[in-house]
Formats: C-alpha cells, structure tokens, sequence
C-alpha cells in the first residue's frame, strides 16, 4: 500500500499523539513509584545501606 507523503504523516502524527496520550499516565505513575522508592532509600539503616 502506497501512501501520498501527507497521508504518511498525518499517520504517524496520530500514532504520536496515540502513544503520548497512552503513556502519560505510565510516566506519572513511575515518577511517583521513583519518588517513593527515592524516599524509601533515604530511610536506610547503614546497615541495610551496606547490604545493598
């Protein structure tokens, strides 16, 4: 299947937003799951930093 060059990239100025729109929330969720883990690290013991 042949596309015109300006069917070509209104096709994959959709996918774009598409998958902007799909991993928006993915992005929030791991910057909250890498605050919480950040969080998390800073709590250590020595001792449990040493183990890591």
């Amino acid at each position: 299947m042949s596309f015109e060059p300006r069917d070509y990239l209104r096709h994959i100025l959709i996918e774009a937003d598409y998958l902007l729109d799909r991993s928006a929330d993915l992005t929030q969720s791991r910057a909250r799951l890498a605050e919480r883990l950040l969080e998390s690290l800073e709590n250590l013991t020595p001792e449990e930093n040493a183990r890591i």
